[in-house]
């Protein structure tokens, strides 16, 4: 009974376990990413309402190239074997065939995009005919109204080809043209189908082989590099918008993989940042990085884009914040195995998966729903409406990034910048920190100019009055410079006498003094850095490293040197180069301790100051540095610079031998240790 009740137990247990797994597989597929890129459970945002398999319709499942729907809720579909259109309801049930009407035997096979026109009271149906280079419009019954064969221009030269592949036509007819072979842009063409230029493009990534052809192009002409060969990659698929403005997206998988939004003039306003998969994978030992075909517009600035390399479908809102994802690889109903399109009819998303030949409906469940209210009355400025829905959000799903950023932008909106810095801080979003926090500093100003003013007035009246009171002294008496530390730190030409074999009035073991105050430097700068140049998430802190970056490398570069003068003409002591070491690196540490305070009220467009304290007292330190060691080595100013860098490579040679010694020991211990064992098993 036993043995069968164990069996039981062991067999739950491993079915548990699959199960487990087969979940925590499903479930990683709905995610968010955080500030670092790392990708976090989330909850679902659409769910799968109804799916048909259009094989049952009669469409193969190489037949399709391009879906699209029109304000009823109807699905057209495009056949690039027929060139026919199948039209379903907004209940995905068949309603009719579109055949393109011509007035002789042609046909519009081979085409690839189609795009319903409804603006006013006209409907029409713009047909991307590739295999014919030549756009068609249709009327609802399939009728061809017009034909656009390829522009007149000198821009598109007589050798390229007119071949069009996907299609947008804003409300006054002007169509918006993606063309196989053309990098310039989409092709802009009037109702009439004349040629008004190009819209948009993708620019060429500048890399290390683009400027090696470029300079011997420019060099040697076109005898050595051709830069002719680089060309933008092409736009992928484009959408319009209610206002008239442009998605587009490219499909190449290399960095510039992203999503536009272009005005009338072309220009990105869109975020450059990276969309799509954040996080790497791989599958049959090559890397998987997204790859665009497809965007569909939801209304208010909200759009969904289709991944083909891992098969999801991503929604951002108008800043560019990912929403939700779902899909996924599989042959889970909600998963796809090949998906080529997608189209949006109000919130609902269709999927077109073409290795199954399938259509699938995704409807916004209730946290999705939520979601997209939240963006939308961000987007119509209901501020106060939007705050709350956000807050509901982050209940749902706590450590949202999006939602964070949200918030504080709908705090900012009502000049609430206190609440809205935190709110940016809980998101990790730096240039929104930092405008904010812009807003905060103009208030404040605005409050206490006069008080701040005056305060500023008299520091400056005291530091000229002492600077006068020091130079009425100087020429009333010679004083003779002496050797103490503050005048050493302050005067690291003149201070001669601080650094002499003689008595200095300076402990000798200064050394021992400053390196704690320069680990403690060190964790204050890391831990208390200001929000916006902050890297403690990227780079947390370790007390080993701090200790092996301040004491290890200041007691190293002390014996180094004191190694190198004793092989050559140096005359310093190993106290008086550990002295001269520790006044140089004061100001170091003043100038860490000041940038770390500047840190703290300074803007992400101010990072240039912020660093200047490092950066001058830096200087400061290599001044004192060369110029003690040249007087305790009676060096010249050259010659201590040739001993620092005989110093450098001799701390690196102690830093092998180091590793070298710990390496052996770890050997010897390894030894002793099988010996050991070996031992044990002969007394047994």
């Amino acid at each position: 009974m036993r043995k069968k009740l164990s069996l039981i137990v062991s067999f739950i247990f491993i079915i548990s376990l699959v199960f487990s797994t087969s979940v925590s597989a499903l479930d990683h597929n709905r995610y968010y990413y955080d500030y670092s890129g790392k990708a976090h459970e989330s909850p679902s945002g659409y769910s799968l309402k109804k799916s048909v398999l259009l094989n049952r319709l009669g469409i193969k499942n190489d037949d399709i190239s391009d879906i699209a729907t029109d304000k009823a809720g109807n699905i057209y579909f495009l056949s690039s074997k027929t060139g026919e259109i199948l039209v379903l309801d907004s209940a995905m049930n068949y309603k009719k065939n579109i055949k393109p009407l011509f007035s002789s035997e042609d046909d519009c096979a081979g085409a690839q995009g189609i795009f319903l026109y409804e603006y006013h009271d006209d409907f029409f149906v713009y047909v991307a005919d590739t295999a014919h280079s030549r756009i068609l419009q249709l009327d609802g019954n399939g009728k061809v109204l017009k034909s656009f064969g390829k522009p007149e221009t000198t821009l598109i030269t007589e050798k390229t080809e007119f071949n069009p592949i996907k299609l947008v036509v804003n409300e006054s007819g002007s169509m918006f043209v993606l063309c196989q072979g053309i990098y310039s842009g989409a092709v802009i063409m009037n109702e009439a189908g004349d040629f008004l230029g190009f819209y948009g493009s993708n620019k060429i990534k500048i890399t290390a082989e683009v400027l090696y052809d470029s300079f011997w192009k420019n060099l040697f002409g076109s005898s050595r590099g051709d830069i002719s060969r680089y060309v933008p990659v092409e736009f992928s698929n484009l959408t319009i918008d209610d206002k008239g403005f442009i998605y587009t997206i490219t499909a190449s998988k290399a960095d510039d993989t992203g999503i536009k939004y272009l005005n009338f003039s072309g220009t990105n306003l869109f975020p450059e940042k990276t969309y799509g998969d954040l996080e790497n994978s791989a599958s049959n030992n090559k890397e998987l990085k997204s790859s665009f075909v497809d965007i569909a517009f939801l209304g208010e600035g909200i759009i969904s884009v289709l991944d083909v390399s891992r098969n999801r479908v991503f929604l951002y809102n108008n800043s560019g914040d990912l929403l939700t994802v779902f899909g996924g690889q599989g042959n889970y109903k909600d998963k796809f195995t090949a998906p080529t399109a997608i189209a949006a009819y109000r919130d609902e998303i269709y999927v077109y998966d073409a290795k199954a030949s399938s259509l699938s409906l995704f409807s916004p469940n209730t946290y999705g729903k939520e979601l997209m209210l939240a963006s939308r009355q961000y987007a119509k400025g209901q501020y106060e409406e939007s705050y709350e829905t956000w807050q509901s959000i982050l209940e749902q799903n706590n450590g949202f990034q999006t939602a964070y950023i949200s918030i504080g932008r709908t705090l900012m909106s009502q000049n609430k910048y206190p609440e809205a810095m935190k709110y940016f801080e809980l998101g990790n979003a730096k240039e929104n920190y930092s405008e904010a926090k812009a807003g905060y500093r103009k208030q404040i100003l605005q409050k206490w100019f006069l008080p701040i003013f005056i305060i500023l007035i008299a520091l400056i009246s005291s530091v000229f009055l002492l600077l006068s009171k020091k130079q009425m002294k100087k020429k009333n008496e010679i004083i003779r410079a002496p050797a103490t530390l503050s005048y050493a730190v302050f005067h690291p030409i003149k201070a001669g006498d601080a650094f002499v074999k003689k008595g200095t009035g300076i402990s000798k073991w200064l050394l021992l003094i400053v390196l704690p105050v320069w680990l403690l430097c060190n964790i204050i700068s890391t831990q208390y850095s200001g929000f916006i140049f902050n890297t403690l998430e990227e780079h947390p802190l370790d007390l080993r490293v701090e200790f092996i970056a301040t004491f290890v490398v200041g007691l190293t570069f002390v014996l180094a040197n004191w190694l190198i003068v004793t092989m050559t003409e140096g005359n310093g002591k190993l106290t008086e180069i550990a002295t001269v070491v520790g006044i140089a690196l004061i100001p170091y540490i003043a100038g860490k301790l000041l940038t770390t305070f500047l840190s703290n009220i300074m803007l992400i467009d101010e990072g240039m100051i912020v660093n200047a304290p490092v950066v001058l007292c830096s200087i400061w330190m290599a001044v004192i540095l060369v110029n003690g060691l040249a007087k305790i080595h009676e060096f010249t100013v050259f010659g201590a610079i040739k001993n620092i860098l005989f110093t450098v490579f001799g701390m690196l040679a102690i830093a092998f031998l180091l590793l070298l010694e710990i390496s052996i020991l770890k050997q010897i211990q390894v030894l002793f240790q099988t010996i050991l064992d070996e031992l044990i098993m002969i007394s047994r």
